[in-house]
């Protein structure tokens, strides 16, 4: 599958497209909002994909997430809620679900959060990085059964960023507590 931002000249729109059978779908529209979408990612499953990006609500950016499953495009599921600002969107997959990670302002500091949608919906998103600091974009993936998110993180002003990774097991259904690399 692929995805991509398009302008239309009035607002940036996310669309996909996937291929099967040995052609392309055509594209398809995954978001119908009036304001700018942008920085989409993209990750596959067993059957199907699944594609997160940072959407304008008019106040604050959101995090979104439509799936593929394998048919069609399922309705848009909104990740997180909260007034403060998001950016920087990831999304992995183990291969039946998928885990979102995002950067988002939360009083007054960048926080790195989570959530995880696997068969029974999605998770409620949580705050993975310790709050020791700004925290800013990680990596994440997974090895096919839980997820693997990495960050970097200044602890203190005028302080060099560090590495910290936290890991994600389905039979828990947390988040362990964030580890200094």
């Amino acid at each position: 599958g692929v995805v991509w931002v398009q302008h239309d000249g009035v607002a940036s729109s996310i669309y996909g497209g996937v291929h099967e059978g040995g052609t392309w779908s055509g594209p398809a529209l995954l978001e119908a909002g009036a304001e700018r979408a942008g920085t989409p990612s993209l990750a596959a499953a067993d059957r199907g994909y699944g594609v997160s990006w940072i959407q304008s609500d008019g106040v604050a950016d959101s995090v979104l997430l439509v799936r593929h499953d394998g048919i069609a495009w399922t309705s848009l599921e909104p990740v997180e809620v909260d007034p403060g600002p998001a950016s920087g969107a990831r999304i992995a997959s183990n291969g039946d679900g998928y885990a979102i990670s995002w950067e988002q302002e939360v009083a007054g500091a960048n926080r790195l959060m989570a959530a995880v949608r696997d068969g029974g919906g999605l998770n409620t998103p949580v705050v993975v990085d310790d709050g020791g600091g700004e925290a800013s974009p990680g990596a994440l993936t997974s090895d096919g059964e839980g997820y693997f998110l990495v960050w970097q993180q200044q602890d203190a002003p005028m302080e060099a960023p560090r590495g910290y990774a936290s890991t994600f097991h389905p039979g828990a259904g947390t988040w362990a507590a964030p580890e200094l690399l």
